[in-house]
């Protein structure tokens, strides 16, 4: 088989690894040739390196890049002609509660899984909502509420990874904002104190907007699902 390079992303260092060790397991108790394990590499270089860039692009036959315009432009720029390139865009996730949802399901239900997907792997993956839409209003602060039961006990069975610098800032950045906007009374904030463990802010701007991640949740509230169209 051809050799695939992966790159995973800075704060999500464990998962690749593990997986290319367990192909190799698989294969050892299958009796087969180490074939396709040893035709997978996982290696972690930062993203503004652009002498290993550089020579990863000079080198392969095909990238496929996950991620948003930054990354994106990092491997396009002066890229062979006889590399092919194949973009999916940055990682994102959203959740939709409906009023019938709401009416039929215990709030606590929703949320607790709701939680659960929030916190395995702190958002950095596809399956992580980002932003959750919620029709109604009101039935956007009863989930709020039963997020502030359901987070503390998700992350003491899934406790929270570390935070670069940047992505605590940003953090700190966005809680600050939505404390004022819930001092006005135009939104409302739920966190887990000092601690930078998880955040969920209200709000009724319904647009897709960039994430801290790190359990970071947008709860947006509709009132017509025509209008998340």
């Amino acid at each position: 088989a051809a050799p695939v390079v992966g790159k995973p992303t800075t704060i999500e260092t464990v998962f690749m690894p593990e997986f290319i060790a367990s192909l190799e397991e698989c294969e050892r108790e299958l009796n087969l040739a180490p074939t396709i394990s040893q035709s997978l590499a996982a290696v972690h270089y930062d993203s503004g390196a652009k002498d290993v860039i550089a020579y990863l692009k000079n080198s392969a036959d095909g990238i496929v890049v996950w991620g948003g315009e930054t990354a994106v432009h990092a491997y396009r720029n002066d890229l062979p002609a006889r590399c092919r390139m194949i973009v999916f865009g940055p990682k994102l996730s959203v959740g939709i509660v409906t009023d019938q949802a709401m009416r039929e399901t215990p709030a606590d239900a929703i949320a607790r899984g709701l939680a659960d997907d929030v916190c395995i792997w702190d958002q950095n993956a596809c399956t992580a909502p980002q932003i959750c839409f919620v029709q109604g209003k009101s039935n956007a602060e009863t989930l709020l509420r039963s997020l502030r039961n359901q987070l503390p006990q998700a992350t003491r069975r899934l406790p929270a990874g570390d935070t670069d610098p940047d992505q605590a800032a940003e953090i700190r950045k966005l809680r600050s904002i939505y404390e004022i906007a819930a001092i006005r009374g135009e939104s409302q904030l739920v966190t887990s104190g000092n601690s930078l463990d998880w955040t969920v802010y209200l709000s009724d701007n319904t647009e897709m907007e960039p994430s801290p991640l790190h359990r970071t949740l947008k709860i947006a509230y509709f009132d017509d699902l025509d209008a998340l169209k």
